[in-house]
């Protein structure tokens, strides 16, 4: 039940990190600003996929034990990034 308990966390920081890429690469010309704008818009999808993991672990009790640490933290990344973009 380990990985259920850290999929949310690492699917928050991938779509951080992908937010963070997104418009940095455009800035330094590595990307076009369609791609951008797609990785902004995946990034929040991957947020939202990450608060969603994180709400289905903390509705069961097996895995929310001694869990919640890491489970509410990476609902709040998820969320925010969803919110960003």
């Amino acid at each position: 039940m380990k990985i259920a308990s850290r999929l949310p966390l690492i699917v928050a920081i991938l779509s951080a990190a992908g937010l963070a890429i997104s418009g940095f690469g455009v800035r330094q010309n590595w990307w076009t600003y369609r791609l951008g704008f797609q990785g902004l818009e995946w990034s929040a999808y991957c947020g939202l996929a990450a608060a969603a993991l994180a709400l289905l672990a903390l509705a069961i009790p097996r895995i929310r034990k001694g869990a919640w640490v890491v489970l509410l933290p990476s609902l709040l990344i998820g969320l925010t990034i969803a919110y960003l973009p």
